[in-house]
């Protein structure tokens, strides 16, 4: 009995000590003493209370002023003005506290507060260069790791000019500006400074740069990548469509191999019809460098809904068969087709090329016909010739001689037939019979492979301007895409795939140039010059500023040769 009493009181005393012990551990929490009291505040400033701090660290400071614990004040009082959005105040007390501190490590802790004010209230180049301050080597690392988000956070926030400006320094942020720099330029595209900094990183922060990948993203850069991006999944007649311009693309970008020492490789992407997934695809292509630029979506509903992403990323996208939208942002384009008849081109061919001062037109008529005479008309004469003579004859004629006498009495020195390829192979042939050796110039219905089939000789140096019309064109682009179409595919093209053969080969031509990054990209594609493809006359965007102007050809040795 006697010994369980001895281990009962044994037990009792131990607890009492043990007791006793840990509150003399424990900080001083009396408001009688300058330590009590900062230990009052601290406490209050982790449960939140910061008015409450705030009045214990200005009650220490006003009683206890030349304590050692001065700086803690400081410090604490700073941070509970933080708290409260006193930013004034509180960077006020935080200089206060760095210009007390008894050693390194305390500055440093200062200046990270400072820093954090600084950021809190919107002042980022300040924070940047506080933190510049911060000696690397005498802080504590919960404190570096603090600083280390902090640096991150603010320079995403800085101009890259404030950027480039930092770049130059040599202190422990230099790496972190770097990174910014790299994360910037791959956004704008700008695959050779993206490159250097890479390569800079590498030599000087082999750390970093692995701990970054910016050694998978550099190897990518070294083969740039073509996105098509179309609805190849849809449910509609969208999903043929789609198909047709991604054979008319493959086509293009088979060709081209070979041609390039460092071709770009065509990647295929399916959004189906959901205008979500599109964006998804669009901005998981912006962050990738090696996208140089985006053919598609089809409809400028959805290429409108992926303009923002083309411009935060600085993306080039160009769809093949949009039908309009606003052309004023930047990266998003569009192939333009001219197809109109191109009248005002023939006719200043006629007077400016041919020399021809006094023309003649026969017409059919049609409201068609009768239009375009009335068109060549207008413009010859604003070019200073003379209609001198004008007939006309109803639909069905195969006898042009009336027509053909009453113009040949006026001596014109030119002949305007604004009629189809079957009636050109018959009125033509007249001509000549009832020697009227003049040269004679088309419509764009006269580009058709009837009329060298069976126009002959007759039609020798006729001069008209291309047409839309893929199966049947005489354009040498369009015959050229026809030949390789077919022996890749064999079938029968139609338009759409034209259209996505020329928006290849529009950027596929900017690697003719030596372009090497998306904003390269952009230049080129923003000054792009119209040219003849297979489509018809090719151009980028809504301006129909070059409406004016349809690509000629004429008939020289019973083969049909671009005007340029």
């Amino acid at each position: 009995m006697l010994v369980k009493k001895f281990q009962f009181h044994s037990i009792v005393i131990v607890l009492v000590f043990t007791v006793i012990l840990l509150f003399s551990c424990a900080p001083v929490r009396d408001s009688d003493s300058p330590e009590g009291i900062y230990a009052l505040a601290s406490e209050a400033l982790e449960d939140g209370n910061a008015a409450l701090a705030l009045e214990l660290f200005n009650r220490g400071l006003d009683e206890y002023p030349e304590h050692p614990t001065s700086f803690d004040y400081l410090l604490g009082r700073a941070e509970a003005l933080l708290m409260l959005g006193r930013f004034e105040e509180s960077i006020v007390s935080a200089n206060e506290a760095f210009s007390s501190a008894p050693d390194s490590r305390s500055a440093n802790e200062a200046l990270l507060l400072i820093a954090q004010i600084e950021s809190n209230s919107g002042r980022y180049a300040s924070c940047f260069e506080t933190l510049h301050m911060i000696d690397e080597e005498n802080i504590e690392p919960e404190d570096a790791e603090i600083a280390v988000s902090l640096l991150r956070n603010v320079l995403e926030k800085l101009n890259l000019h404030d950027l480039q400006v930092a770049e130059s320094g040599d202190d422990w942020t230099r790496v972190y500006v770097l990174l910014e720099l790299f994360n910037r330029y791959m956004a704008q595209g700008d695959l050779e400074k993206v490159l250097l900094i890479a390569a800079e990183v590498r030599t000087q922060y082999p750390d970093a740069y692995d701990r970054y990948d910016i050694s998978d993203i550099e190897n990518s850069i070294e083969h740039p990548i073509i996105a098509l991006v179309l609805p190849l999944s849809a449910e509609d007649d969208a999903a043929r469509y789609a198909e047709s311009i991604l054979m008319g693309v493959e086509l293009a970008i088979q060709r081209s191999s070979g041609l390039y020492r460092n071709p770009p490789e065509l990647i295929i992407y399916d959004f189906g019809d959901d205008p979500d997934s599109l964006r998804r695809i669009i901005t998981s292509l912006g962050r990738n460098p090696a996208c140089l630029a985006v053919i598609g979506p089809l409809t400028s509903r959805n290429i409108m809904e992926v303009a923002d992403i083309a411009l935060e990323y600085g993306l080039p996208i160009i769809s093949p068969s949009a039908s309009e939208y606003s052309d004023e942002d930047s990266f998003v384009h569009r192939l333009y087709l001219n197809n109109a008849q191109g009248i005002p081109s023939v006719a200043e061919y006629a007077v400016r090329s041919a020399g021809c001062m006094r023309l003649a037109i026969i017409h059919e008529y049609t409201a068609e016909s009768i239009a375009n005479a009335d068109i060549f008309a207008e413009v010859a004469e604003s070019l200073g010739a003379i209609i001198v003579a004008r007939e006309g004859y109803e639909i069905g004629s195969t006898d042009y001689k009336s027509q053909i006498q009453a113009i040949k009495y006026c001596n014109p020195d030119g002949i305007f037939l604004p009629i189809s390829a079957n009636d050109a192979i018959q009125l033509v042939p007249q001509l000549l019979f009832y020697s009227m050796e003049t040269p004679v110039f088309g419509s764009s219905r006269w580009d058709d492979e009837l009329l060298l089939n069976h126009g002959g000789e007759y039609i020798k140096g006729a001069v008209f301007p291309v047409s839309s019309n893929i199966s049947s064109s005489m354009n040498p682009e369009t015959e050229a895409f026809l030949w390789y179409y077919e022996r890749m595919y064999d079938s029968i093209p139609d338009k759409l795939a034209a259209r996505g053969y020329d928006t290849a080969r529009i950027i596929l031509a900017g690697f003719e140039v030596a372009v090497l990054n998306r904003s390269s990209m952009e230049i080129f594609l923003a000054g792009f010059r119209p040219r003849l493809g297979a489509s018809g006359f090719c151009s980028l965007g809504n301006s129909a500023s070059y409406l004016g102007f349809t690509p000629l050809v004429k008939v020289i040795d019973g083969d049909v040769v671009t005007i340029e």
